[in-house]
């Protein structure tokens, strides 16, 4: 039964004063008569429009002196006794969040089971009422009637495998409030939150930003959600690269931290320090196996036992990425983003154990040139104009020298009488001359 006669609201609920003023002069037993079961709402919320969040009622913070005396913070109605009026939210508005009811707290606490609460007695229609009642109440983004800051991060997509140094994480995820609802804003009010970043080792005991900042193994990324999407994907943001991995480790851990124990729209992202840092509550930890480079990249080492991949040059090749440096193109050839293309194509090379590529032979109609103190000038010369050579070129062997100055003395003249020569091994005999090389 009801217990009380029916307070006066909070300032900023919308009630029917006559409503309000009738039941104020009643007796109990006129109150019982005239509302049956406390299920005529004699207190409503009607109307009322709020910019972002809680167009009927916001609430700030988890902390409630109601809580503590296990009732819930709306009315202070307890779940195991009938109240002593019923509150209605109807026909309120919000531009972003919770057109009813939002608070800023991650959980609804003891109005959890309140909200569901149907008072014993019967209502004039034979039917128990709801302690709340909502209806007609609207948000432009999440949680038409209740909305609750976000309680949970969800990874809906996530890459687990990266070359460190080359790969752009590929991660999205979501926002849920309480109520389970995406965490979502409007085109004319977006709901963003801070996210930060961190890479560590796998199974690193760290909870927080603040104990997992000392294992780091790359600096802490920052970011802000996707204010008007469900979902957030880090590749939709400024590209963020997996920089490092452990030598001699398989793998890393991607730690992601939501900072929201309280709201953050964009004006609060610039705020910084250890009171940020505490605040982190939603986290979720997405292991990564680290690949090893690619061609076109070399690995290299830092003296704190970690390794990433760098591109070579577009004038640079690298023969094994994982064990090889980039080294400078040789003139005897073409490099394209870390690859080497002979020249002329049928030249052969080896790669030395330190990953250089060192010319071993020229096809006919040139002069092999190598210094083995200048691997960058090895090359294929061909014969000039008037000349011709039709033996291959071998280094060690024959038609070999360590200096372009003299490369000349290799190739034979054209015998001009009997045929012309263009250089090379390209020799042409004349009309009715024999020829003979």
């Amino acid at each position: 039964m009801c217990n009380d006669r029916p307070k006066l609201p909070a300032s900023g609920f919308d009630y029917d004063v006559d409503a309000l003023k009738r039941m104020l002069s009643l007796s109990y037993p006129a109150l019982f008569s005239e509302n049956p079961g406390c299920g005529s709402a004699p207190l409503v919320v009607r109307g009322n429009t709020a910019g972002r969040h809680g167009g009927g009622l916001f609430k700030h913070g988890c902390d409630d002196g109601l809580e503590q005396k296990e009732l819930c913070w709306v009315g202070g109605v307890s779940e195991g006794a009938s109240p002593s009026f019923i509150l209605a939210f109807e026909s309120n508005s919000a531009g972003a969040a919770g057109g009813g009811i939002y608070t800023s707290c991650f959980h609804l606490g003891k109005c959890q089971p309140v909200f569901q609460k149907t008072i014993g007695l019967p209502t004039e229609g034979g039917q128990a009422g709801k302690v709340y009642s909502f209806s007609s109440n609207r948000a432009s983004g999440y949680g038409k009637e209740i909305a609750t800051a976000p309680t949970e991060l969800v990874i809906i997509h996530a890459v687990n495998q990266y070359v460190p140094g080359a790969s752009y994480l590929d991660i999205s995820f979501s926002l849920l409030d309480a109520q389970g609802q995406s965490v979502v804003g409007s085109l004319e009010a977006e709901i963003s939150h801070l996210l930060q970043l961190l890479v560590v080792p796998v199974r690193t005991a760290c909870t927080t930003i603040a104990s997992c900042d000392q294992f780091k193994l790359q600096p802490t990324e920052s970011f802000l959600s996707t204010g008007k999407k469900e979902t957030t994907s880090l590749l939709d943001l400024t590209p963020i690269r997996l920089q490092y991995c452990q030598v001699g480790v398989e793998g890393v851990e991607v730690r992601l931290f939501t900072i929201s124990g309280d709201e953050l729209d964009v004006g609060d992202a610039s705020q910084s320090g250890d009171g940020l840092r505490q605040l982190a509550r939603l986290q979720r930890s997405i292991p990564i196996t680290c690949r090893p480079c690619d061609p076109g990249w070399m690995r290299r080492e830092t003296d704190d036992g970690l390794w990433t991949c760098v591109a070579c040059t577009r004038e640079q090749y690298v023969v094994d990425p994982n064990k090889h440096y980039c080294q400078p193109c040789p003139t005897g050839g073409t490099c394209l983003d870390g690859s080497f293309t002979p020249s002329p194509a049928d030249s052969k090379w080896n790669s030395t154990v330190s990953g250089v590529y060192r010319l071993t032979s020229c096809p006919p109609g040139h002069v092999l040139i190598r210094d083995e103190s200048s691997p960058v000038l090895d090359r294929c010369v061909a014969c000039a104009p008037d000349t011709y050579t039709v033996e291959e070129a071998v280094f060690g062997e024959q038609l070999w020298d360590r200096s372009v100055e003299n490369y000349n003395q290799y190739c034979h003249p054209c015998p001009r009488s009997r045929a012309t020569c263009s250089g090379a091994n390209d020799v042409r005999p004349l009309a009715g001359a024999p020829l003979m090389l």
